[in-house]
């Protein structure tokens, strides 16, 4: 968006879900208020196994869904009845019944789920640190890696930990730099 706003000078369209040019490549709600996105470019080459996979057979040849061109004219309803569809079961029986699914799918994952999703673990997407006191988190890496390799983070240093260095390298003596903390100046 922000690319795009510069380039053409006033802010990229957002688009109405309802009224997606693809009925294919959409986001869908779960029984369970969870989402999925399908992101089925090539849409009459899945439609039909989509159709069968969801139990909705009757929209293959139906002549209002029957390709993508006739999809585009009815969007609006073809997108309500797949909302309907999907609205009908919870986020773990989409996952079961799309798994080997040769389209192109996703979960929206929570916060939470993403510390155990394989593929956020095999990008090394959120690595652990361990900071001075020993505890364990992950934070989140860098998306930009210049030599192909992950960067090696470490944890912020805590609360004043290098104070006194950096006084020294000001040039304060120890004495001051007690002083400073007698009066709170410094911790």
């Amino acid at each position: 968006d922000i690319v795009g706003a510069g380039v053409t000078g006033r802010p990229i369209p957002k688009f109405d879900l309802e009224e997606m040019a693809n009925p294919a490549a959409n986001i869908y709600r779960t029984a369970d208020g969870r989402f999925l996105a399908l992101v089925l470019l090539q849409a009459d080459r899945f439609w039909a196994e989509l159709c069968r996979r969801i139990g909705r057979p009757d929209m293959i040849d139906d002549p209002k869904f029957a390709n993508a061109a006739v999809r585009f004219q009815n969007r609006r309803e073809c997108i309500a009845a797949l909302r309907a569809t999907f609205e009908a079961q919870p986020l773990a029986h989409w996952e079961k019944v799309l798994a080997d699914f040769e389209g192109v799918w996703d979960v929206f994952r929570t916060a939470p789920e993403l510390h155990d999703d394989p593929q956020v673990k095999a990008n090394g997407y959120l690595p652990s640190i361990t900071d001075a006191n020993g505890n364990t988190f992950s934070v989140a890496a860098s998306p930009v890696q210049f030599d192909e390799q992950p960067l090696e983070l470490t944890a912020a240093p805590d609360h004043g930990q290098h104070t006194e260095e950096i006084l020294l390298e000001l040039g304060y003596d120890w004495e001051q730099i007690v002083a400073f903390k007698e009066t709170g100046t410094v911790n």
